[in-house]
């Protein structure tokens, strides 16, 4: 993972102190989750475009409904199982529907 990202052998590598090997395996994944999240936030950006809402929606409030702006909804376990029961209930009933909530 780190050869491919950073072009480096196996001997650069382990070549490197065990806590620094760490520092970097660290740095690698927060890279990854903001480059997902970049990724997420292109894909919401064409969804918002097409999708029709019943009451307008800006795109910051699109991206935090989705969990995707810069406060992100913290869920206390109670909602995140009403969530989960909700989508279980549309799924299993086979109702595919565009609504965000």
């Amino acid at each position: 993972m780190i050869q491919a990202r950073y072009g480096w052998d196996d001997e650069q590598v382990l070549s490197r102190p065990y806590a620094r090997f760490l520092q970097i395996l660290e740095a690698m994944g927060q890279n990854q989750a903001e480059e997902a999240k970049s990724r997420m936030i292109d894909g919401a950006w064409i969804a918002w475009q097409t999708a029709h809402f019943e009451t307008p929606l800006t795109f910051g409030e699109y991206l935090d409904k989705m969990g995707l702006g810069e406060k992100p909804e913290i869920a206390t376990a109670d909602d995140a199982v009403k969530t989960a029961e909700s989508v279980l209930s549309r799924l299993k009933g086979g109702v595919a529907t565009r609504e965000l909530l």
